[in-house]
């Protein structure tokens, strides 16, 4: 498999593991100038945009470090042009998530890190 390939099997495995968790997908590989979201969801009155990452066991950068203050920023601008063209979900609470993978032997350990950052109002 190719790393196109093994990044889109992690988010399919994140959104399997959310759904099964109670949580509907509104959108999967959203897209703006500013970058992309892996998963967008909803559950009850929480929106979440997840952040998904594949690492390897010995990955000198784990999951969370990649997701450094420049992606941060670009994942909450991200965020607003999603809630810009869903008007009706701007008035859910928002949370962003990182979701890691990582292969062990034969199946994969996922840890989903919940509230991952705050966004500022002036970093949108």
């Amino acid at each position: 498999m190719g790393t196109s390939e093994v990044g889109k099997a992690a988010e399919q495995l994140i959104a399997e593991h959310y759904v099964n968790n109670g949580y509907n997908i509104l959108s999967m590989n959203y897209h703006s100038r500013y970058g992309e979201i892996d998963i967008i969801l909803q559950q009850n009155i929480t929106i979440v945009f997840c952040e998904v990452k594949f690492r390897k066991q010995n990955s000198l950068v784990s999951g969370v470090e990649a997701v450094d203050i420049h992606k941060q920023k670009r994942l909450a601008k991200t965020a607003s042009l999603f809630l810009e063209e869903n008007a009706p979900l701007q008035d859910l609470h928002m949370r962003f998530d990182i979701a890691v993978v990582t292969p062990l032997k034969k199946e994969y350990v996922v840890q989903i890190m919940e509230n991952a950052f705050y966004i500022e109002e002036y970093w949108l």
